[in-house]
C-alpha cells in the first residue's frame, strides 16, 4: 500500500475558506479524492496538538495553569479550524490515516535550562515532573477521546514535533530520557 501524506493547520484551512465553495471543493477533491485523475490522492495526514508552526496564533487544549486532570482541556478552537478541515478531507478519502502530533505541552508544563518556570510556548523544556507526565498522558488521552466524539479516529501519536530543537513558533526540547519514559509511562 502506498502511503502518501500532508499536514491539517489552521492556515490551510484559512486559506482554502478565502476560495469559492467550487474552487474549495476542487482543491480538496486533488488533494484527497482516491479517484481524481490529477490529485495526489492523499492517505495519511498529520494534525497538530494544540498550535503548530502554520497556527494563526499561539495555544494549547489546556492553558489553565497547574490543571493536572486536564478539566479545562479543550477541543473547541480545533472545531473551528482543524475540524472542518479533517471531516472535508475524509467526506473524499475515509482511508484517511491520521496521526497527531504536539508543537509544544501546555506552556505550563515547561521550564528554562535552569529550572525556573517557562510560561511560553516557544522553545524551553519540557518538565518532565511525576505530576506533568501524568497529566500529559491524560491531555493526549483527552485529546484522542474528543477527536472520535467527532467521528475523527487518530492512527497514531508522537510526544513531541521536532524534540530536539527551539524554534520561533511552538517548540519544546525533550531529551531521549524523557521521551523514553513518557513512551513507557
Amino acid at each position: 500500500e502506498n502511503v502518501w501524506g500532508g499536514c491539517f493547520n489552521e492556515r490551510g484551512w484559512d486559506k482554502l475558506m478565502q476560495l469559492t465553495e467550487a474552487e474549495r471543493n476542487h482543491i480538496l477533491d486533488l488533494l484527497f479524492k482516491p479517484d481524481e485523475p490529477e490529485g495526489l490522492h492523499l492517505t495519511m495526514g498529520r494534525i497538530p496538538i494544540g498550535s503548530s508552526d502554520y497556527a494563526m496564533d499561539l495555544y494549547s487544549l489546556n492553558d489553565t495553569e497547574d490543571d493536572y486532570e486536564m478539566e479545562h482541556f479543550s477541543i473547541a478552537r480545533d472545531q473551528e479550524k482543524l475540524i472542518p478541515y479533517i471531516k472535508a478531507a475524509l467526506e473524499r478519502q475515509p482511508n484517511l490515516k491520521l496521526w497527531a502530533s504536539p508543537w509544544s505541552p501546555p506552556a505550563w508544563m515547561k521550564k528554562a535550562e535552569d529550572g525556573s518556570a517557562w510560561n511560553s510556548l516557544i522553545a524551553g523544556y519540557f518538565d518532565s515532573t511525576p505530576e506533568n507526565m501524568a497529566a500529559y498522558a491524560k491531555y493526549f488521552r483527552k485529546f484522542i477521546e474528543a477527536y472520535e466524539a467527532e467521528g475523527i479516529d487518530i492512527y497514531m501519536v508522537s510526544p513531541q514535533n521536532e524534540p530536539t530543537m527551539w524554534t520561533a513558533y511552538a517548540s519544546c526540547v525533550w531529551t531521549g530520557e524523557q521521551l523514553r519514559d513518557f513512551i513507557k509511562g
